[in-house]
């Protein structure tokens, strides 16, 4: 290569490593200062979340005992609904059994079922 251009990458790569350096250095120093603060911060939030995680394992049950509950009430409803639907169909057909039938023949009219 020719040696004016050797000259001036020489200086630059010397001044670009004077500057570089210390800059690498403090950043080191400051992702270690960083992580001594994370590690601290960790250990004294230990006790604080185990109780965070009892606190919700108690929040769990609770809602599993509320979601059981309300799954309860919610099959009773609905067998509420089908014994009423059925009780209005046997009265539908009832009716129309006897609006269907002669006078005096709406007692011997059967019952279907579906």
């Amino acid at each position: 290569m020719d040696p004016d251009v050797i000259i001036p990458l020489s200086v630059a790569a010397s001044v670009a490593l004077t500057v570089l350096s210390p800059v690498m250095i403090v950043r080191l120093i400051l992702k270690h200062r960083e992580k001594m603060i994370a590690m601290k911060y960790h250990q004294g939030a230990a006790p604080t979340l185990a109780e965070e995680v009892a606190a919700l394992r108690q929040e769990i049950a609770a809602l599993r005992e509320t979601t059981t509950r309300c799954d309860v009430t919610f099959d009773n409803a609905i067998d509420r609904m089908e014994a009423r639907l059925e009780q209005l169909e046997r009265e539908q057909r009832r009716s129309s059994a006897a609006a269907a039938a002669p006078a005096g023949e709406t007692d011997s009219v059967p019952l279907r079922r579906h």
